[in-house]
């Protein structure tokens, strides 16, 4: 009953889970900080990812990128620990046309 307890009160604080470490993505390799609900990193290719999270979804920007000349927006939704799955566009679109993964590397 304690257990259940603290789980449930775990998922209506938020239960935020680090995403900070390196992650394999589409664009390659990313190394990412986490400060608070802030995110930021680079790719070791170059390019640079700033986002932020808010409940289960991480929503980012990526800039400055070796891989395209766009700028880059999107959204994630964080399945779990290890694993973020969603959407991405050009900045300024209205439709994310592109599909975004990160699998965080051990």
């Amino acid at each position: 009953m304690r257990y259940l307890l603290f789980l449930l009160l775990m998922v209506a604080c938020g239960g935020k889970t680090d995403l900070s470490g390196r992650w394999r993505t589409g664009f390659g390799t990313l190394n990412l900080t986490q400060k608070g609900d802030s995110l930021f990193g680079e790719f070791e290719g170059g390019g640079k990812f700033e986002g932020f999270i808010r409940n289960d979804t991480v929503y980012f920007r990526i800039s400055e990128a070796s891989f395209t000349s766009y700028t880059l927006t999107g959204f994630g939704l964080i399945k779990d620990k290890n694993n973020i799955k969603g959407k991405v566009g050009e900045e300024g679109s209205k439709t994310f046309d592109g599909t975004f993964y990160m699998m965080k590397l051990r």
